[in-house]
């Protein structure tokens, strides 16, 4: 029945927040080699919650120079820096949209931290972390877009005003006075 489909659907999503199945994880991204994971094992809720900050910047930032050896992961880390300027455009545009738009603000800002502090916790390896943190990226590029474009216009527009203001492109001194 559908009920049942539901029901199963949920607690096989549940299992992933169990500690137990987190370590599972962890032991098998390190026999892959492919962990990036800081954190050796987690004990305890309170150890996630200590680790969190680091978790996130491994999840959305990864891999890191130090992480890369071969020349697809080179492409990779170019790409994650690049990141770094949309999520920094992102949070510059997202402070002015939480003054114009709060009720919108709180649903994103509830879905970017609940989304990335689960995945960055689910998440062990750096393949893992570049096709998770899409659907975040995704929503985040818009914003930092309309920000970049708001910051250029807005530079361009002040050189365009000096330019009218003094056509041959010299600031004169003194007035002439005939």
């Amino acid at each position: 029945s559908i009920k049942s489909i539901i029901e199963n659907r949920l607690t096989s999503g549940i299992k992933y927040v169990e500690i137990d199945e987190i370590n599972k994880r962890l032991k098998g991204a390190e026999e892959a080699k492919s962990n990036y994971y800081p954190v050796p094992k987690h004990d305890s809720p309170i150890t996630i919650i200590k680790y969190m900050p680091l978790l996130i910047v491994y999840f959305l930032a990864s891999p890191f120079p130090w992480q890369v050896h071969k020349a697809t992961q080179l492409l990779a880390m170019f790409d994650s820096m690049m990141l770094w300027f949309v999520y920094l455009f992102f949070m510059l545009e997202f402070r002015s949209f939480i003054k114009r738009n709060k009720k919108w603000a709180v649903i994103l800002f509830s879905y970017f931290i609940l989304g990335i502090c689960s995945s960055s916790i689910v998440q062990t390896n750096v393949a893992g972390s570049e096709r998770h943190r899409i659907m975040f990226t995704f929503l985040m590029l818009p914003f930092a877009v309309h920000r970049l474009v708001t910051w250029w216009y807005g530079k361009k527009r002040k050189q365009r005003y000096a330019m009218e203001k003094f056509p041959s492109g010299r600031i004169l001194i003194k007035p002439v006075i005939r």
